[in-house]
């Protein structure tokens, strides 16, 4: 009975390992209030961090 588990287990880690940081960004539903935002992202394997980071954009001077 066990085994049979953590077969399962591995097979929805293997599907999220699979999908790339994007898509499993995107994944992430604020607005669901029964997983919070630091659960859904340990379940997807992301870390949060990288979920907040929002790229700073660079402005070149024109010389």
């Amino acid at each position: 009975d066990r085994e049979i588990g953590s077969r399962e287990l591995f097979k929805k880690k293997k599907l999220i390992q699979i999908r790339p940081v994007e898509v499993r960004h995107k994944m992430v539903d604020r607005s669901y209030t029964k997983l919070s935002v630091r659960k859904q992202c340990t379940l997807l394997q992301i870390s949060r961090s990288s979920f907040y980071y929002k790229p700073v954009e660079l402005y070149l001077k024109a010389a």
